[in-house]
């Protein structure tokens, strides 16, 4: 299990439709995502925790807020007023 397993997968997912499209099968009908992450993940040789993928999604987030102008940050602001209980921290 480890971050870098979740990196992986993260990166080759961006790139690849194919294992885009098994992991949108494989939601079909279920709540839990990072669930099924892992399980696809599982399926393709990567081997990391849900709480991993959340460690790095976390840090992503994180990094790109760094990278917003003022006016991306107050758009993002304005949609989290719309879902108010979602937090980075706690997906």
């Amino acid at each position: 299990m480890s971050r870098q397993a979740a990196t992986e997968f993260l990166e080759k997912l961006v790139e690849d439709e194919t294992l885009r499209d098994k992991v949108r099968e494989a939601e079909k009908g279920r709540s839990a995502k990072a669930s099924v992450l892992v399980e696809v993940a599982a399926g393709q040789g990567y081997d990391f925790t849900e709480h991993e993928l959340h460690e790095i999604l976390c840090a992503v987030h994180q990094h790109k807020i760094g990278e917003l102008s003022e006016e991306q940050l107050i758009d993002v602001a304005g949609s989290l007023i719309e879902f108010p209980d979602w937090h980075p921290e706690h997906g």
